[in-house]
């Protein structure tokens, strides 16, 4: 339900203003309205990504570690999980407002983003860790889950053919 909010948050707060933006061929919402939609897109789009890790790690516990899944879930422990993902992200969402890298307009200027271009250590620095803690890292721990998972329904499956 989680990853459908933050799926769906995304597309009403980003289709819309980049329709506009594509039709008038320019950014059209000034600088506050640059910040705020590469805000809601970086939040929006930070959170699916974690909520995709958080799902990855659940499915891999229940999958792998059946008996530990049992004592493992429980609706507060799902509620605080949700919580830290939208904290994560919001923490890499504000981090541009607050001085480390910034949000402009980017390319064809009919969206906002990040300032990946500009080259500063604070905007270096920023598309680094950003990439490593919010892709990299994810898609290692998302792979390893997943890749764990084939291997346990593969020998369950061979295991029960014999």
């Amino acid at each position: 339900m989680n990853l459908a909010v933050s799926d769906f948050l995304m597309a009403i707060t980003q289709s819309p203003i980049f329709f506009v933006n594509c039709m008038y061929k320019e950014w059209v919402f000034g600088e506050m309205g640059c910040k705020m939609y590469a805000f809601c897109g970086a939040l929006f789009g930070i959170t699916s990504m974690i909520n995709l890790l958080a799902i990855s790690i659940d499915r891999y516990v229940v999958i792998t570690k059946p008996l530990q899944a049992i004592r493992w879930t429980s609706g507060r422990r799902t509620l605080i999980i949700i919580l830290l993902v939208w904290i994560y992200s919001l923490a890499w969402s504000l981090a541009p407002l607050m001085g480390w890298s910034s949000y402009i307009p980017e390319g064809l200027m009919t969206s906002c983003t990040w300032d990946y271009v500009t080259s500063t250590p604070a905007n270096k620095s920023y598309t680094l860790m950003l990439c490593c803690f919010v892709f990299f890292i994810p898609l290692g721990i998302i792979s390893y889950c997943y890749f764990f998972m084939f291997l346990a329904i593969r020998s369950t499956s061979s295991l029960e053919s014999v």
